[in-house]
């Protein structure tokens, strides 16, 4: 019954809405919802790209060491950070915390044998430590062992680069992939205290911002311990945790302290950032035309109501109440609303496939996640007009009665 009465008030109304209208509404209001959607899902896969590395540390590090100058080298400068230094970097805004690493101060050298060539490297070698929780890295192939003495270790990306393209091309022998590079037989000789350990090595990892061949603190203590002769020295490399890799004010700390920035961490937060105020601004304009379009839904819906406001009365009076009356109206925005999010859902697919083809022919990656982040964006917009329009249509009805 209830729904016959809803039928014969729509009935009743309809007669004074524009379609046109409607219809440049429902337009406007499509235009505006993809636009949000695409621009929150292209920042939300542009800064994946920019900010993805796979170097072995979080996002939100940075690896920093003292320049080095011509006048310190002269002087005798040891880089290394003093107490005072460490707590002027621990007290900065966008600083969450400092981590040090902590080398070794034992003999090292290592081997690696290829095969059965007779070739080989061999070569004097230094070992850091850092607290792992700065470490994208598994744990279970972190850890060191005192009866097995595997160690595990993560180096630079620059030196597989090294042995492919000099090494390996002047020697004539095979290049090696980073996957295979786990399998290349590693040979340690640690020593001191008058002993000497062959230690087997595995390559766990590389890195391109820590320039330095990083071992488990677990090994670096055992080994300290046997063969190290008790140095105690300030770091002279630190992981910063900050808020913000491109925060200006961290860039302005870092050239004032004469600091270095391993890689080109800064840089890529830099053009995040930009990418964020240019999408933010492409978000803006596509949320001011959604709210300008909703408007205009309201707007006409007043009208709408205004002319048929002789029959709104008479259905009142007859014992129509004010949410039947409204509800073909509420039922008409919310049936737009849906379509719209519906239509705009698949323009941004359409759109995100188009510019993750580009991407990943450009910088050889690609867009893989799933693209939740814009849709949920036009959902939450849709959402929160419709309600607010909702609530227009009822306040206007009441206001008749």
């Amino acid at each position: 019954m209830a729904r016959q009465q809803v039928d014969l008030v729509w009935k009743l109304l309809r007669a004074g809405i524009s379609v046109p209208q409607i219809t440049g509404y429902a337009l406007a209001g499509l235009l505006g919802l993809t636009i949000v959607m695409v621009a929150v899902q292209f920042y939300t896969d542009m800064r994946d790209v920019l900010s993805g590395d796979d170097d072995g540390l979080g996002h939100d590090y940075l690896v920093v060491t003292k320049t080095v100058t011509t006048a310190g080298a002269l002087l005798g400068a040891d880089g290394r950070f003093s107490d005072n230094e460490l707590a002027d970097l621990r007290s900065q805004p966008w600083c969450r915390d400092v981590g040090t690493f902590r080398a070794s101060d034992f003999s090292i050298s290592a081997r690696i044998a290829l095969g059965n060539t007779g070739h080989g490297l061999r070569t004097g070698f230094f070992f850091e430590s850092v607290n792992e929780r700065y470490l994208d890295v598994d744990p279970a192939v972190w850890s060191f062992d005192s009866v097995t003495r595997v160690v595990p270790v993560i180096i630079p990306r620059d030196y597989l680069s090294l042995y492919n393209f000099g090494f390996a091309a002047a020697h004539g022998l095979p290049r090696i992939s980073y996957g295979q590079v786990s399998m290349v037989p590693l040979q340690f000789t640690i020593a001191g205290h008058g002993e000497e350990t062959e230690m087997e090595g595995r390559i766990v990892g590389f890195s391109g911002r820590l320039n330095t061949i990083v071992v488990p603190e677990s090994f670096m203590d055992w080994a300290s311990r046997r063969y190290g002769d008790g140095r105690s020295t300030g770091p002279s490399r630190l992981i910063l945790e900050v808020t913000s890799p491109g925060d200006l004010a961290l860039g302005e700390y870092v050239k004032t302290h004469h600091l270095e920035v391993a890689g080109d961490k800064m840089n890529g937060n830099r053009a995040s950032q930009l990418l964020l105020v240019v999408s933010s601004v492409v978000v803006a304009v596509g949320t001011v035309i959604c709210v300008l379009a909703f408007a205009l839904l309201v707007l006409s819906i007043f009208l709408l109501v205004a002319r048929n406001a002789t029959q709104v009365r008479h259905l009142i009076q007859l014992g129509y109440t004010p949410s039947m009356v409204a509800r073909p109206y509420r039922r008409l925005i919310v049936w737009l609303s849906v379509t719209e999010l519906a239509v705009a859902t698949a323009l941004t697919l359409a759109v995100r496939a188009g510019y993750a083809s580009v991407i990943s022919s450009a910088m050889g990656t690609g867009t893989t996640a799933i693209p939740w982040v814009g849709v949920t964006a036009g959902v939450a917009v849709a959402t929160l007009l419709t309600v607010v329009n909702l609530r227009a249509v009822g306040h206007r009805i009441n206001s008749l009665t």
